[in-house]
């Protein structure tokens, strides 16, 4: 028997992100139905620090892990 990765066994499910910086929202979704929606605070409205808009492909992510609470938290992202 041949070896096969396991991502051609399954059909993709589009995944899709959208972050609305005039709501300051963000929409994730599964399948095309919203599976999450929470508030968000983009960049600063000046041309230094303002959040750039378009569209975006994600490279690579990280696992979400628990913290210590027993609330999952996802993973904290440097502030420079």
């Amino acid at each position: 028997m041949s070896w096969i990765p396991s991502i051609l066994k399954f059909p993709p499910v589009k995944n899709e992100i959208e972050v609305s910086l005039s709501r300051q929202e963000l929409t994730a979704f599964e399948g095309g139905s919203i599976v999450m929606q929470t508030k968000i605070s983009s960049g600063l409205l000046t041309p230094e620090m303002a959040t750039p808009a378009g569209d975006f492909h994600i490279q690579s992510k990280y696992a979400s892990k628990h913290m210590g609470d027993g609330i999952l938290h996802p993973i904290s992202m440097p502030m420079n």
